[in-house]
């Protein structure tokens, strides 16, 4: 649990520093993201991840994910975090 914790960790470094590429290396190509705060956008894939953030730092250059809990049974994580 802690090894999948770590990821969504270095997701989130990887995010704010906007190194696109090392999503290659973090997610799988049929990554899922699910999120209560945009339930209508459908991301299936890795490089739908990589489209969506690439369109909030458009808008928000100077946006930063901080991780405020992450919780972890078997091979899922739960992550509550804020974005400024």
């Amino acid at each position: 649990m802690e090894a999948n914790k770590n990821l969504i960790h270095r997701f989130v470094e990887a995010t704010n520093s906007t190194d696109w590429d090392a999503f290659d290396e973090l997610l799988t190509n049929d990554f899922k993201r699910h999120c209560q705060a945009t339930p209508d956008v459908e991301i299936k894939s890795r490089d739908d991840i990589k489209k969506l953030q690439k369109s909030f730092y458009k808008s928000m250059p100077d946006q930063k994910i901080t991780v405020e809990m992450l919780v972890a049974e078997g091979d899922k994580v739960a992550a509550y975090a804020t974005y400024s």
